[in-house]
């Protein structure tokens, strides 16, 4: 049997499908914070190239940081909770 490497996930992490970096808070913290950011600016993106090909001003633009900052909002919450409960189970392991 090999032994894992160095900074592998755990099963519990690979299970909760919170990310590559489900092990470490911190790193998991930034990454759903990165993915956040990532929601707003492409659809602020989408927004102005609509405004852009409609000619409307900067109704798309908005539309899209409405649009990216409660779907980025709603997935950040999302991932948060899936982290917090895959960080309490693996202390509660490690309780044991």
């Amino acid at each position: 049997m090999i032994p894992p490497l160095p900074g592998a996930r755990s099963t519990e992490a690979k299970a909760s499908g919170v990310g590559k970096f489900a092990g470490s808070g911190t790193m998991a913290g930034y990454g759903i914070g990165v993915e956040f950011l990532v929601y707003v600016v492409v659809c602020v993106v989408g927004g102005w190239a609509l405004d852009k090909a409609m000619g409307t001003g900067k109704v798309w633009t908005l539309v899209g940081a409405a649009l990216g900052v409660l779907g980025g909002g709603w997935r950040t919450i999302r991932a948060a909770m899936k982290l917090n409960a895959t960080m309490n189970a693996q202390t509660k392991h490690k309780r044991k």
